[in-house]
């Protein structure tokens, strides 16, 4: 019976994550982690006994902030906000002689800054991965223990 209602609760507390999930979409595998570490976290709070408990929720805790900024994937912004430079975005320019069209720099870019802006944002979001994986790598193991 106990078996029957933890299924339930799970099915309820895991309800949005399931219910948005894709196959074909990695960024959802991502959404339910994220979503068990909240549970997981919450619980070793409440009643975790080891004693690393504090440790272990406050990485997880970053774990799951930094899965949020992954999904919110604010590294553009970020990235910007740090250059000081926003970017232009793009325009589509019919092709000469032929049907199509090609994606080009919209009027204004300066290519130096906007290459900045891409660098640091491509920089931020690998930093961000590194560190999830090393939290998880070297410390989910204990955070049941």
């Amino acid at each position: 019976m106990k078996s029957i209602l933890t299924g339930i609760y799970n099915l309820w507390f895991f309800r949005k994550v399931i219910w948005n999930f894709r196959w074909y979409d990695w960024s959802f595998n991502l959404d339910l982690f994220q979503r068990s570490l909240q549970y997981t976290c919450r619980e070793i709070e409440t009643r975790g006994t080891h004693l690393s408990v504090p440790e272990s929720v406050q990485d997880m805790r970053r774990v799951i902030w930094l899965l949020e900024k992954v999904r919110s994937d604010e590294f553009i912004k970020e990235a910007e906000d740090s250059v000081g430079y926003e970017l232009k975005g793009f325009d589509f320019k019919p092709l000469e002689g032929k049907k199509g069209y090609e994606l080009v720099d919209a009027p204004g870019t300066d290519k130096v800054k906007s290459k900045k802006v891409t660098d640091l944002a491509r920089k931020l979001e690998e930093e961000n991965w590194e560190e999830i994986w090393k939290i998880v790598d070297g410390k989910m193991r204990n955070w049941w223990d």
